[in-house]
């Protein structure tokens, strides 16, 4: 039987495969806590009692200016409600608050200003940006790599987002107002990672067989992107096509985005910039894998776009939407999951989604493949 590596591959790519891989959304802390108490074991995590395959995100390797700024001293830092607020290496003061579990750390930011004001304070971290290894690769690297080198799961290579990433850095409203005013700091910020990433990445990928590479953007809301089509083509387009032929040039065939919300009118410029293969595909959002099937075809492959919020809604509403992808499944080119965590609901609902999902879409999970079975759920006590 194939590796589900293998078989994430082959799909992506409109391929036969042995098998769909089971992928699907998490819940969040509190929901976790939850299903604990309705059933699920202590001790088991989600992902482990459902039978999940894995994709790893490598996600280690720095795309940003060293060495930047020096720290703050803390005493210069304000407290705020949500704790200590810090000056990173790009200039940003944001507070980072989280909980305290790693695995299920539902976490969130809030920057108190955004970095790169001024274009002087481009001018003083512009030559940060240099490929030295022994900085921009983790410390414990070797251990890295011997864990990738597992054949049972999906290694995903990051390279540097062109929106998501700058939104983050630069902060969202002084990103906005940049593309308005020097959309040309934009552009250089943007090559100088894009750069550093052709100079850096041959090493991951010369020591891990990655299967895809991925940029991840959330450059997008209900009402559509952050950044209009015209610019977005503009200027970000012919960065993806540069780290998409290198992909290529080594062999690569699969190049993956990942954005939140309403990206269909960004579609067009990813196609154009090497891109094959989008996730999540946020349903309230409007993206629709049907919809999308039929207008663009086999242009890219799709994972995700099951509507995360009828779990909670009860059985019909389940079915329905597992019905809704069935055809998409059908047709090849389509991994179906969660568009995002799972929301707060029972633990029996999505026990009840997860054996309907194998019934509608015939995908056996990871215990079920290795000779096994999904153990059930205990009552609740």
């Amino acid at each position: 039987m194939m590796t589900v590596a293998e078989c994430y591959r082959r799909i992506a790519l409109f391929q036969k495969a042995d098998f769909v891989p089971h992928f699907d959304g998490l819940p969040g802390r509190v929901t976790r806590e939850r299903w604990h108490a309705e059933g699920l074991p202590k001790g088991v995590s989600p992902a482990e009692f459902f039978g999940f395959d894995s994709r790893w995100l490598m996600r280690g390797i720095d795309f940003g200016p060293i060495p930047g700024l020096p720290p703050p001293r803390e005493e210069d830092m304000p407290m705020t409600r949500y704790g200590l607020a810090w000056r990173d290496r790009w200039g940003r003061i944001a507070v980072w608050h989280q909980e305290t579990d790693p695995e299920y750390a539902e976490s969130g930011h809030v920057v108190l200003e955004g970095a790169l004001q001024e274009r002087a304070d481009w001018e003083r971290i512009r030559n940060d940006f240099q490929p030295d290894l022994d900085a921009r690769y983790p410390d414990d690297w070797d251990e890295i790599v011997a864990k990738y080198r597992r054949d049972d799961v999906v290694k995903v290579l990051e390279a540097p987002s062109m929106v998501g990433g700058l939104r983050m850095e630069l902060g969202f409203e002084n990103y906005c107002v940049k593309l308005h005013e020097d959309r040309a700091v934009i552009e250089e910020i943007m090559d100088a990672r894009v750069d550093l990433a052709l100079q850096l990445l041959d090493k991951a990928a010369d020591e891990i067989e990655f299967d895809m590479l991925w940029f991840w953007e959330d450059c997008a809301y209900r009402a559509g992107p952050i950044i209009t089509p015209s610019i977005f083509e503009e200027i970000c387009v012919p960065r993806y096509r540069r780290l998409a032929d290198w992909w290529r040039g080594r062999g690569g065939e699969i190049v993956a985005v990942d954005s939140d919300g309403d990206v269909r009118t960004l579609i067009p410029g990813w196609l154009e910039g090497g891109i094959n293969h989008i996730w999540p595909l946020e349903v309230f959002a409007g993206m629709d894998v049907v919809a999308l099937r039929e207008q663009y075809g086999r242009a890219f492959s799709m994972w995700g776009g099951v509507d995360k919020h009828v779990i909670p809604r009860g059985r019909d509403a389940i079915v329905r939407e597992l019905e809704r992808v069935a055809p998409v499944v059908e047709d090849g080119g389509y991994i179906p999951a969660l568009d995002h965590q799972v929301p707060d609901c029972h633990f029996e609902d999505y026990c009840f989604y997860q054996e309907k999902k194998k019934e509608i879409l015939g995908i056996p999970n990871r215990h079920e493949r290795e000779g096994g079975r999904c153990p059930s759920p205990a009552p609740p006590t």
